[in-house]
């Protein structure tokens, strides 16, 4: 698909005509699609949601193993809540390594169902999705955490996805905060 058409794509996808996502500098951006991309990760996060923050060494160490494969990650913080200082604060404090963008308007997680953080979803270039829900399954329900993780959704998810394989578990309910 060429470049472009992506570009155009991604801004459908959003629901907007304009530009529908803002960087940590405060400015109007796109997702766009590299070459050769065969998955993008949504880390939909809030700073101030404990699971959120539990979640993003997890993400970060995915995101290690997977940047120089076929994969974009982005995290998305939906709303406009939060200012641009609390979520780079927040990016530093919690050494969070995939670019954050803010979804001011909601597009994304509308788009995407998304009401609860943390949450990751899967989709292919066209934003088809392929695995929406839970990192993995430590997280129980709010306030209760499995010691270790035994169930690694995102991580099958993606060795699926790059292997050319149907993933198996499509959908997980995400547990941590409702996105206000």
């Amino acid at each position: 698909m060429n470049r472009w058409l992506l570009i155009i794509s991604i801004g459908i996808l959003a629901n907007c005509n304009s530009k529908p996502f803002h960087n940590l500098k405060g400015e109007e951006t796109n997702i766009e699609i590299k070459a050769n991309t065969k998955a993008i990760v949504y880390f939909f996060m809030v700073p101030d949601c404990p699971f959120a923050q539990f979640y993003t060494m997890s993400i970060s160490q995915v995101y290690s193993q997977y940047y120089n494969k076929e994969v974009q990650f982005y995290g998305i913080v939906p709303g406009d809540l939060y200012s641009l200082k609390e979520i780079n604060e927040f990016k530093t404090n919690y050494n969070f390594i995939p670019e954050i963008l803010i979804d001011k308007t909601y597009s994304l997680s509308k788009k995407y169902d998304v009401k609860v953080v943390p949450q990751v979803v899967v989709t292919d270039i066209e934003g088809l999705v392929l695995y929406s829900g839970k990192i993995d399954d430590q997280a129980i329900q709010a306030g209760q955490k499995k010691y270790q993780p035994t169930k690694f959704y995102l991580l099958d998810a993606l060795k699926n996805t790059l292997s050319d394989k149907p993933v198996v578990v499509k959908k997980t309910n995400a547990v941590g905060c409702y996105i206000e």
